[in-house]
């Protein structure tokens, strides 16, 4: 059980990482770098601007609750001997969803699920599906990398 939350820590922490740096960029509307800075310190800027945004904003939502899904998801699976990677690899997909609308739903309201656009509804599921499956992929490479030692 140590291990396990030792990967899925892991697994959290290079996901919040990779998903910070494109939820900002996406945010962000498209970097731009003022002209008192070079290539360089810009480029420095916005991988400074994205690691806080990971370490605040999405690093969070990771160890609150797709760390103890996770490990939950893996149990379950286990118990009923059913640990086959394509299920795993939906049931993380499809519980982190269900979470971000449980979220949702409480910060924001019903209504505004329900009247949202078409685009931002196809952008949403993009970044709601996308992290999970990043630390699934995560997870599972480091687990198989045990298991060849």
């Amino acid at each position: 059980l140590f291990r396990d939350i030792k990967i899925k820590l892991i697994s959290g922490i290079l996901t919040s990482i990779n998903s910070g740096f494109l939820y900002y960029l996406i945010e962000s509307k498209g970097v731009t770098v003022s002209k008192e800075l070079n290539i360089l310190e810009g480029l420095l800027e916005v991988l400074v601007k994205s690691l806080l945004y990971s370490i605040i904003c999405v690093l969070p939502l990771v160890i609150l609750f797709g760390i103890p899904i996770s490990l939950l998801i893996d149990y379950v699976l286990q118990r009923i001997n059913q640990m086959n990677p394509p299920i795993s690899f939906l049931l993380h997909a499809i519980a982190y969803f269900i979470i971000v609308i449980i979220y949702w739903a409480i910060n924001f309201g019903v209504d505004k699920i329900i009247y949202i656009g078409e685009p931002e509804i196809a952008y949403n599921v993009f970044l709601f599906v996308y992290t999970p499956c990043v630390f699934w992929i995560i997870t599972y490479s480091i687990k198989k990398q045990y298991l060849r030692k």
